[in-house]
């Protein structure tokens, strides 16, 4: 195997938001490593993180059955995404940039990589992958073009969070209130961003209280993947994070008939019953007027209280969706002193 070509330049002035993508064989041989960090000591050896995720993967997944996703460094955080006997890394700084938009670029890399080279497997030398490194600058900065960046008033300190730039730009109305979940403490910022995609302000709320009209729009945002969750058909929603509710809404008028709390303690009362205690990661109750359909993910969970007369089951992939869609904009990791 030969050597990757000379460590590119950094993709920010002054902070290395990612220190470098790789591309390693299961069997340990490293394809593909492209750096972006200044001090080539903080990078780690190809070769040898090949071998390193090889052996640390197969030790995981013999002894506990679970895969390596992250490893945290002193500074650094390492991403793992194993994927058709490939094991695809990012190195990046937490200081500077939120966990959601790392995992959005090894998310890329790895898609964009795969289809590529469908026959990687069968690779005896690394010049065949030499295009990619043309690749993965323009994916990596096309997610920091997206990224907003303000000052916490909670910790006092800068945060760097990538959101989805069309959810600003397709609104009529400004600014746009974002919500962001600081992760550890689960303190709630909301955002505002203006037209020019600069936050202006920023608010902590201990509670989220939706109203009518941002149910519809959230729902409206994602109505081709939401065929039956309709405004109509929703009469509450509640979201959580490990059973601490974060967000709330309630039709007009309407109570379900117990307090919000009962309702959210259904995920613990389910990981007491499970041998693993991971936990239900779905839930689904029929009340003489509602439906209760529940997911979880990521430690997040997402109740719809929807019409009696929709069908509960068929509603969980359009419920799984909108909690997926939700999950980048309402949730964010702590970042680093």
């Amino acid at each position: 195997m030969s050597s990757s070509p000379q460590a590119s330049p950094p993709l920010t002035a002054g902070n290395v938001l990612i220190k470098s993508v790789s591309v390693v064989r299961e069997d340990g041989v490293c394809l593909f490593q492209q750096n972006f960090g200044q001090n080539n000591s903080s990078q780690l050896n190809p070769q040898l993180m090949g071998g390193f995720f090889s052996a640390i993967s197969h030790f995981a997944q013999v002894n506990s059955g679970q895969q390596v996703t992250s490893i945290q460094l002193n500074e650094d955080v390492i991403l793992v995404e194993a994927e058709q006997d490939f094991y695809f890394i990012l190195q990046y700084s937490p200081q500077f940039l939120d966990a959601e938009g790392a995992k959005l670029i090894l998310y890329l890399t790895m898609q964009e990589f795969l289809a590529r080279f469908p026959d990687a497997k069968q690779a005896n030398e690394s010049q065949e992958f030499d295009s990619f490194y043309d690749v993965v600058p323009g994916m990596v900065e096309n997610v920091l073009e997206q990224t907003i960046q303000f000052d916490c008033p909670w910790c006092q300190k800068q945060h760097s969070v990538v959101v989805l730039r069309n959810q600003i730009d397709a609104s009529t109305h400004f600014p746009v209130k974002l919500i962001y979940v600081h992760g550890g403490s689960q303190e709630v910022l909301n955002l505002f961003i203006d037209q020019d995609f600069k936050v202006i302000n920023v608010e902590i709320a201990s509670l989220i209280e939706m109203k009518k009209d941002d149910v519809a729009e959230i729902l409206d945002a994602y109505a081709e993947d939401l065929d039956n969750l309709t405004p109509s058909v929703v009469f509450g929603v509640l979201l959580s994070h490990e059973g601490q509710l974060r967000a709330q809404y309630m039709k007009e008028g309407w109570i379900p008939g117990c307090e919000l709390d009962s309702l959210i303690n259904l995920w613990s009362a389910g990981k007491k019953c499970t041998r693993d205690e991971l936990g239900p990661e779905k839930l689904l109750f029929k009340m003489p007027d509602y439906w209760l359909i529940g997911v979880q993910a990521n430690e997040h969970e997402l109740m719809v209280l929807a019409a009696p007369d929709v069908n509960g089951p068929q509603l969980f992939p359009q419920v799984q969706v909108l909690l997926d869609r939700l999950l980048p904009l309402l949730s964010a990791s702590d970042l680093k002193d």
